[in-house]
């Protein structure tokens, strides 16, 4: 499998009918697409007064992991909002993905051991 940059765009109402790219809400969901079927995705979320923009929905469908599609989403999002503050939180019991954020930068800055919902997670910052 080739991947390529090309095959990373921004979500639409026609790909997702949640939360599509919508630079007034400061929402911007990107997929990674092949042959036309979208097989991963991530969110950077920009909040009006904040100095951070959130990672979320960072997925890559179960059949379509180990091929880089995850590094390739990352790496898309780290070079296209390099200048700011990224935030995440992420399980404290998923280490593989705790390896892998530090390997790009990021630092668990906070643990939350008691969330109101789900499991306890870290906050992850990159600057």
């Amino acid at each position: 499998m080739i991947l390529d940059d090309k095959c990373i765009r921004r979500l639409t109402k026609k790909d997702v009918s949640y939360a599509p790219y919508n630079e007034k809400t400061g929402n911007y969901p990107y997929g990674y697409f092949i042959d036309g079927k979208l097989v991963g995705k991530i969110r950077v979320t920009y909040t009006k007064g904040d100095n951070f923009y959130g990672l979320s929905w960072f997925y890559v469908n179960k059949a379509d992991r180990g091929n880089g599609i995850g590094k390739k989403l990352l790496d898309f999002v780290i070079h296209k909002y390099n200048d700011k503050k990224l935030l995440l939180n992420v399980d404290i019991h998923n280490d593989q993905a705790v390896t892998l954020y530090q390997r790009y930068g990021f630092k668990i800055v906070f643990t939350n051991h008691k969330p109101k919902k789900g499991n306890a997670f870290y906050v992850m910052e990159r600057k």
